[in-house]
């Protein structure tokens, strides 16, 4: 199994669309059927060193990884919304 971990710093003026950001990216488990678990979480603290969501996102191979990546809900709906709201995104992905 593969996890892929997100996590998002966004704009100062776009910390009013923390809850639509989170629910665009739960929406994805219905869109991208590759998607085996995901989790969603906006942060609880603040401050210059914490980012401001993460996701959580199991696949069952790295060819799954690559099937989401590319998927056009990913690809364009999310990617465009977060090009639009971020400052500093960190991407980590394992083996579990």
């Amino acid at each position: 199994m593969i996890k892929h971990i997100v996590f998002v710093k966004v704009k100062e003026e776009s910390k009013s669309r923390l809850e639509e950001f989170k629910n665009l990216l739960l929406s994805m488990k219905e869109n991208i059927s590759q998607i085996r678990h995901l989790e969603v979480g906006i942060n609880i603290k603040s401050g210059a060193v914490y980012f401001d969501i993460a996701a959580e996102i199991c696949f069952d191979s790295l060819e799954d990884l690559d099937i989401y990546l590319k998927h056009p809900f990913h690809a364009v709906d999310v990617m465009n919304f977060i090009k639009e709201v971020n400052t500093s995104i960190a991407v980590v992905d394992y083996e579990i």
